[in-house]
């Protein structure tokens, strides 16, 4: 038995939560089989190395292809593409897999033609490893920073995708509870797993001082917001700043912004650059970085209002043990740990402030050893590696 995971990024750096999820996934199936990552990526140059694809980003911009575009265009590239499409169907071919692991819906048309023309046997078995509602999310995305009509007719074309692949699959993982259920009203024969998105306790140790020497220069609270430029994370932070510099009453805190939703911030005319009272854009930073703010800040805020599928940031900020403060929204999947110590749910933009207002500087670590124990990898991983239908699909099937 081999699986080939199909993912749109590579999973050397990880970076994104999408990524992180992709790579667990892909240690959890390890244990039941060969597995190796073909991945797609926007680079400089074309080419292929190993199971590494790499599609070039300025051709892509010379046929008029649009950034926020960059998944559900990899295979109208590939068609224009005949030499690497060439290659990547032998690799494919020469590795032959019996069952192909798609992460996320947006490769299905290359896998789709892969299959078509010979390159996949028939008889591979498709597990669909979904990471969000993606037409809903991209919705959002695409009508938020698109043409109405444009937005309209995109999102139908990830709907499609979308749905064509649930219908299709032999197995399907899905990331909470409600996602299960969307993605059973359109395949109600295959088995749907559930894998919680997860996260790691902040262990690195290295930059704790440097961070905690930060902080220190503040009066106040030192929060922190983890996040990619992803519209949800980046919305979030406008509502804040907002209410927070129209608030009569100042807040006595600063809110440390760390990943590339920072970077998004500083792009966004909508963004306050006299905020410097409240906010510290620092942008993405490296593991020891983030781990080191975890531990010496005061607590981890989520102002998340919108979006789609389960957060990677919730399990982050539930297992560092740090004061919380988020909307119910944020929460979503993750409902059972709302009454754990030291977390402040709310469900407006006011509110959240006023929470802010409310708390005072603290060092404290808040015992969650059931937020530990249930949503660390090692453990989704463990319960994974145990659950009954994927043995019986594997096992079942070598």
């Amino acid at each position: 038995m081999k699986i080939l995971q199909f993912t749109t990024y590579s999973l050397k750096q990880l970076d994104h939560g999408g990524k992180i999820r992709s790579y667990y996934i892909k240690q959890g199936l390890s244990k039941f089989s060969e597995i190796e990552t073909l991945s797609f990526s926007w680079e400089e140059n074309e080419g292929l190395s190993g199971f590494e694809v790499s599609l070039s980003s300025p051709r892509y911009a010379e046929q008029g292809g649009h950034y926020l575009l960059g998944d559900i265009a990899i295979d109208d590239y590939l068609q224009s593409s005949t030499q690497l499409y060439t290659e990547i169907g032998k690799l494919v071919e020469d590795y032959a897999p019996t069952h192909v692991l798609i992460e996320q819906p947006f490769l299905w048309p290359v896998i789709k033609r892969l299959f078509k023309e010979g390159h996949l046997s028939q008889g591979t078995r498709v597990v669909y490893s979904s990471h969000n509602i993606e037409h809903l999310l991209k919705k959002k995305i695409y009508s938020d920073l698109l043409p109405a009509d444009e937005a309209e007719s995109l999102t139908e074309t990830v709907k499609n995708i979308e749905l064509d692949l649930t219908k299709r699959a032999d197995l399907l993982l899905s990331v909470s509870n409600q996602e299960k259920d969307y993605l059973a009203t359109y395949n109600y024969s295959s088995p749907i797993v559930v894998i919680a998105n997860g996260n790691n306790s902040a262990t690195y140790d290295s930059r704790t001082q440097a961070w905690k020497d930060k902080f220190d220069v503040e009066d106040g609270v030192n929060w922190i917001f983890v996040g990619s430029w992803h519209p949800p994370n980046i919305n979030g932070l406008l509502e804040l700043q907002k209410e927070m510099l129209g608030n009569d009453s100042k807040v006595s805190a600063k809110i440390w912004v760390l990943g590339s939703v920072a970077n998004g911030l500083e792009a966004d005319v909508a963004w306050n650059k006299k905020c410097g009272d409240y906010f510290d854009l620092i942008g993405p930073v490296s593991i020891e970085d983030l781990d080191g703010a975890i531990r010496a800040c005061d607590g981890i805020i989520l102002p998340i209002w919108e979006g789609a599928g389960s957060n990677l940031k919730t399990s982050q900020a539930l297992i560092s043990g740090k004061r919380i403060i988020a909307t119910s929204f944020a929460f979503r999947g993750f409902e059972e740990y709302l009454s754990e110590d030291g977390v402040v749910v709310v469900d407006s933009v006011e509110q959240f402030v006023l929470a802010m207002q409310n708390i005072s500087k603290e060092q404290r670590i808040y015992k969650r050893d059931k937020c530990v124990e249930a949503l660390t990898w090692d453990g989704i991983l463990d319960r994974f590696s145990r659950e009954s239908l994927i043995i019986e699909f594997f096992q079942g099937n070598k």
